[in-house]
């Protein structure tokens, strides 16, 4: 139900912070009906007022993949976090399910009935770097979230060809640094045929209090990657926030999660910058 008129009346609109009504009608669901709603604009609005808008203009899609051949490293978690986080931002995302299980998709699905803003989501497999499979899409959206399997190699494979930035979620444990290297050998070959691509660790679920938490920034760098400044923490509000078809830094935007999950999609954001700058620079 929303047109031109009731933009208008969005508040932020006249003199907020660079909207127009071009702005607004790229939106997603603004013009085309795929499901924005009053609830979803107010929401929107308010990001702007409270200052969580991004000042990078995305000229082209781009692509992250989370991926880990290791379960229970939380990536799904950190995938959909960084999704609300993305839209809370006003940006156009599509999250591409490619764990059989479907997590992502169910969490998309809650947020719809939940009446929050929910991202463009599919379900792509072990084609999906090929020519004419997400490649067709990528120019729709701001950003392209993969939500990759564990242990099915050849998606796994795909999902960080089809990516720009590959983000490797590890926990602060021995398994996980040597499960890592069959990742890192598929991130390198690709490095090797994208110019621009770009890989990283990002560690999750750390326990603070822990004295193996306290080295491994050091210990995960020695895998030969970098690893992302933000460390993500073992927190509640992660679990809650997707039972409520939300991220922590919608759910609850002033906890650390909150705070965790802000600071991360602001690194992405500055790894999305530099590639930017690699394209004008081309």
């Amino acid at each position: 139900g929303t047109s031109v008129a009731w933009v208008r009346r969005w508040p932020g609109y006249v003199g907020g912070p660079g909207t127009s009504v071009a702005w607004v009608r790229r939106w997603p669901g603004c013009a085309d009906g795929s499901g924005a709603s009053v609830a979803q604009g107010t929401q929107v609005a308010e990001n702007f007022r409270n200052g969580r808008s991004s000042s990078i203009d995305l000229a082209m899609g781009h692509v992250i993949a989370f991926a880990s051949p290791k379960g229970g490293v939380g990536k799904s978690t950190v995938a959909v976090a960084t999704a609300a986080e993305f839209l809370a931002r006003g940006r156009r995302v599509l999250l591409v399910d490619a764990d059989p299980q479907r997590s992502a998709y169910a969490w998309s699905e809650a947020a719809r009935a939940a009446g929050m803003p929910a991202p463009t989501t599919v379900a792509m497999g072990a084609t999906m770097h090929q020519p004419g499979e997400l490649d067709t899409l990528v120019g729709q959206f701001d950003v392209v979230l993969i939500d990759a399997p564990p242990s099915q190699a050849e998606i796994l494979r795909s999902a960080i060809l089809a990516a720009d930035i590959a983000i490797l979620p590890a926990t602060p444990s021995g398994f996980d640094l040597w499960a890592l290297a069959d990742a890192i050998d598929v991130v390198r070959r690709a490095g090797a045929i994208k110019s621009q691509f770009q890989a990283a660790i990002l560690v999750n679920r750390r326990d603070p209090r822990s004295k193996l938490d306290a080295n491994v920034r050091g210990s995960l760098g020695e895998a030969g990657l970098p690893v992302l400044e933000t460390m993500l923490s073992n927190l509640v509000a992660y679990r809650e926030s997707v039972l409520m078809g939300q991220g922590p830094s919608t759910y609850a935007p002033d906890s650390k999660a909150g705070r965790e999950v802000s600071s991360l999609v602001d690194e992405f954001e500055g790894l999305i910058e530099n590639q930017e700058s690699v394209r004008a620079i081309a």
